[in-house]
């Protein structure tokens, strides 16, 4: 640092320290007639100059810039973790690391974009520093606003109270009344599916699949097409062309038959060989044979693995038109039982999703495109 030198743009409140900070960087259009002149409301100078622009010169998307007022949102914050946590496991997907972390850096911008336009300035619950008391204060503004344009109002204020009540999973899956058929199962059996569907050995993400799976409303395009919400029915793996049910994508599919092929009890010790797995202890967990509730809890567990690494890489094919090959969904579905087996079912969070070593390409084009974001430095002339 040489404070006493000319050329710097930003000096301490005591004059003892200062640095070129601002700077304006040109490529075909030299720079003429710069100068610095001092601000006294700033720590800052400002710099000026003139450009020597030539024809034909087209501005760009501009700087994105980020709501800091947002990162003091916990919820929002944790959400966005989440989702880098998802975004880090699809690295080995983009032929350079640079190409991934244009993604991520478009898709921040987006994630918080969306958020900016949800959260409402005038928001005044779950929001860090606010209380409840703080809507009747708005409310009140807003009336007196309007009676004093003479605007008609209509004030909708709905109780805080039961807002954030939760309730645990176990109270969902309590039997208070007769449970619900699952079809093709025999009478009595039901009951044990809904208990597998809440088995403390699964995670919360396990148990959810396991729910829909049990319900038949995992959304497949069967379901979505039958509530209008997809243009066919027809499986997306390349060459099936048959009906992508719930029972499709996780027992009928060739790709899953290759999966629970290569599975297989060498690969996960308590899952049972290839002629003794049935589609209804595949997808329900019902079996004719008596097995022992730990032997069960695990095979349960590396069940439940495998089927949601089958959901997963088929939503990696819908929307990314990534083909992940059956080793790669075994590998998932064993991180899973990994983290599962040695957290003993607490916490019941999903481990990270990695697929290593597993060469990809993915198809989706221009991820990495300039309009992402630029990871370099971005400066105001001022």
């Amino acid at each position: 640092m040489h404070p006493r030198e000319e050329g710097f743009t930003w000096f301490s409140g005591d004059g003892t320290r200062a640095s070129r900070i601002d700077y304006v960087f040109t490529r075909d259009c030299p720079a003429t007639d710069a100068r610095l002149t001092p601000v006294f409301f700033s720590d800052h100078l400002m710099l000026s100059c003139t450009l020597s622009l030539p024809s034909g010169v087209t501005s760009g998307s501009g700087l994105w810039k980020l709501n800091c007022s947002l990162l003091e949102d916990r919820e929002l914050v944790r959400q966005y973790r989440e989702q880098y946590k998802e975004w880090q496991t699809l690295q080995d997907f983009y032929d350079t690391r640079a190409h991934w972390w244009e993604m991520v850096k478009g898709r921040t911008r987006t994630f918080f974009r969306q958020a900016e336009e949800v959260i409402d300035p005038d928001q005044a619950c779950a929001i860090p520093g606010r209380k409840i008391t703080d809507s009747l204060v708005l409310i009140r503004d807003t009336i007196c606003y309007a009676r004093d344009r003479n605007m008609r109002l209509v004030v909708l204020n709905l109780d805080f109270e039961k807002a954030f009540d939760r309730v645990s999973h176990q109270y969902l899956f309590q039997e208070r009344e007769p449970v619900s058929p699952v079809r093709g199962l025999a009478l009595g059996e039901p009951s044990t599916v809904w208990r597998n569907v809440n088995h403390p050995a699964l995670p919360n993400r396990l148990r959810d699949l396991s729910w829909m799976v049990a319900h038949e409303i995992l959304p497949v395009r069967s379901v979505m097409h039958s509530r209008g919400m997809a243009a066919h029915a027809t499986c997306p793996r390349p060459g099936c062309g048959a009906p992508e049910s719930v029972r499709h994508l996780l027992w009928e599919c060739s790709a899953a038959k290759d999966q629970w092929a290569m599975a297989g009890s060498l690969k996960f010790p308590y899952l049972p060989a290839r002629e003794v797995l049935t589609a209804q202890l595949v997808l329900y967990g019902v079996s004719p044979t008596v097995i022992p509730p730990k032997d069960f809890a695990k095979q349960w567990l590396t069940l439940a693995a495998i089927k949601d690494a089958t959901w997963t890489s088929r939503n990696l094919l819908v929307r990314k038109h990534m083909q992940i090959p059956p080793v790669a969904v075994i590998r998932m579905a064993a991180a899973m039982v990994q983290v599962a087996g040695t957290a003993g079912g607490r916490p019941r969070t999903p481990p990270q999703r990695r697929i290593a070593s597993v060469p990809i390409r993915t198809k989706e084009p221009e991820l990495h495109s300039k309009g992402q974001g630029s990871s370099g430095l971005a400066l105001r002339v001022r």
